[in-house]
């Protein structure tokens, strides 16, 4: 039987061997982390025979044919080459279905962890309900809005900055929070930011670039 030789410490390429991990069928394996960061499970023999970070692999990959394999699920997908750049500047390597599935995943997560998560998504939906369709919260959302359906469309149509922004016309405006949704930690605190008058009409591209930031100007675009 081979005798058991401790990796701990000494790195092959640009992986290190932080801890031993388990012996199976006669093979150890150890948790190794690369130097983007990313941690993987390798056996020995695949160490020592130069096995690479999949993660950097495939950023590699993206970098020199501007294609990717998603670090997930081993989907190949092709990119365009300004999404590329954004993607190897983020180390980013996971497909739109693969994300789309954690972001579902960790949104359910939240809504049974945080109450407060969960009353800002409450509250988020019904008031996207009431100002598209009416329906029977519209007291709750009047009492939020402190303005009734047709009055708070008129006044945030009032501060519309271009005239592709329509109520009705989808992704044409965002309905923005002046003092970010994101910062309010009590049940009161996310009432006074959906008073109309923490409200305002931005683009997309300029709800982007505001994000949660408290003191934001347009011109920071």
């Amino acid at each position: 039987m081979p005798r058991f030789v401790d990796l701990t410490g000494q790195k092959f390429g640009a992986l290190e061997v932080v801890s031993f991990f388990e012996k199976r069928e006669r093979r150890s394996y150890w948790n190794c982390r690369c130097e983007c960061g990313s941690i993987r499970v390798l056996r020995t023999d695949d160490l020592k025979n130069g096995s690479k970070c999949k993660e950097c692999s495939s950023i590699s990959v993206m970098r020199n044919t501007g294609k990717f394999v998603c670090n997930k699920c081993d989907t190949e997908i092709k990119i365009k080459e300004k999404s590329l750049k954004s993607r190897i500047k983020r180390r980013d390597n996971t497909c739109r279905s693969c994300r789309n599935e954690y972001r579902i995943k960790r949104h359910s997560e939240r809504l049974k962890e945080d109450p407060i998560y969960a009353e800002k998504d409450r509250v988020r939906r019904f008031i996207h309900y009431y100002l598209t369709n009416g329906g029977k919260n519209g007291c709750e959302a009047e009492m939020y809005l402190c303005m009734k359906q047709q009055e708070f469309k008129d006044y945030i149509a009032a501060d519309f900055t271009d005239p592709n922004m329509k109520w009705g016309l989808l992704n044409s405006f965002h309905l923005d929070h002046i003092h970010p949704l994101a910062e309010a930690k009590t049940k009161e605190q996310i009432r006074k930011a959906w008073h109309y008058t923490n409200l305002q009409p931005l683009t997309p591209a300029e709800n982007v670039a505001k994000g949660s930031k408290l003191n934001w100007r347009k011109n920071d675009i």
